[in-house]
């Protein structure tokens, strides 16, 4: 993953996921498969892309259980769940398990850059994006490259949260 083509690759990625979003397809899975498809068109050999396909589709049926039980306090499991979601355009660089790639920080954890991890900052970065990253490569476009409406960001917000409690 930290090979020049690599990040280059997921580069792309970001900037497909990016445009997908925009065109606002119907649910976070197809989104997710649409991304993987894309990515899987880079690889030579098709069962890579059928598994990784296969891995999407798993990976995004249900919330970590472990997110359940630590939901941020005022959340319920239906926003963390439409947070999930949306979570799908952020994962490209977050990973889809929210422990990061070369891309972006790890989300499973309480340590944040310029920010403590409360609801107010967490909404803040992903309305303003991180134009100049400190830590990682590429920016973080506005709104994590997504089109969130207010119940949609304060969704996303809780499942981030969840996730850096897991």
């Amino acid at each position: 993953m930290g090979t020049p083509f690599a990040l280059s690759a997921q580069r792309s990625l970001a900037s497909w996921v990016g445009h997908l979003s925009r065109i606002r397809m119907v649910g976070g899975a197809a989104l997710l498969a649409a991304v993987v498809v894309i990515a899987g068109s880079c690889r030579q050999d098709a069962s890579e892309t059928s598994d990784a396909v296969e891995e999407v589709s798993d990976s995004i049926e249900t919330i970590d259980p472990v997110a359940l039980e630590t939901l941020p306090e005022g959340f319920d499991a239906d926003k963390v769940e439409l947070g999930r979601k949306s979570y799908v355009v952020c994962s490209v660089c977050h990973g889809l398990d929210g422990h990061g790639t070369a891309l972006g920080p790890s989300l499973r954890d309480t340590t944040w850059i310029d920010i403590t991890g409360t609801a107010p900052e967490i909404a803040q970065v992903i309305r303003d994006g991180v134009a100049n990253p400190r830590e990682f490569p590429s920016p973080m476009p506005v709104m994590g490259g997504g089109e969130f409406g207010e119940e949609e960001l304060d969704a996303l917000v809780a499942y981030v949260q969840a996730l850096s409690r897991s």
